[in-house]
């Protein structure tokens, strides 16, 4: 079954990445590889790799998150599994609603006045 599938490659690449458990970003790639060529052309593998950085550095099985067991309920078949590619980018996507913020710029060193300055 394509779950089951889809399940084991987010799983795989959740601790190729040494990531604690397995998210949404994980079942985005896992999605993309099991479909391979009939993945939506608007969604690459280089695509859903983008967001699977940082690696960290668990060494346990990844535990599949609640908000991944949801989204893997729904994929029952092949169309099912092509609208939850197009829904995770979408979601995951800079601005979508489960994006990762941006990293807060380093503040330089000697760019803010301080009281003997002023």
């Amino acid at each position: 079954m394509i779950r089951d599938r889809v399940r084991d490659e987010a799983t795989a690449i959740a601790k190729a990445y040494s990531h604690p458990s397995v998210e949404l970003r994980h079942v985005l790639w896992g999605l993309v590889y099991v479909l391979g060529p009939a993945a939506p052309t608007e969604v690459s593998l280089a695509t859903a790799r983008s967001y699977l950085d940082p690696a960290g550095e668990s060494y346990a099985t990844p535990v599949v998150t609640e908000a991944a067991e949801l989204v893997l309920a729904t994929i029952i078949d092949e169309a099912s599994a092509k609208a939850a590619v197009v829904d995770l980018a979408t979601r995951l996507a800079p601005g979508g609603a489960d994006a990762t913020p941006p990293p807060s710029p380093p503040i330089p060193s000697g760019s803010a006045a301080t009281e003997t300055e002023t």
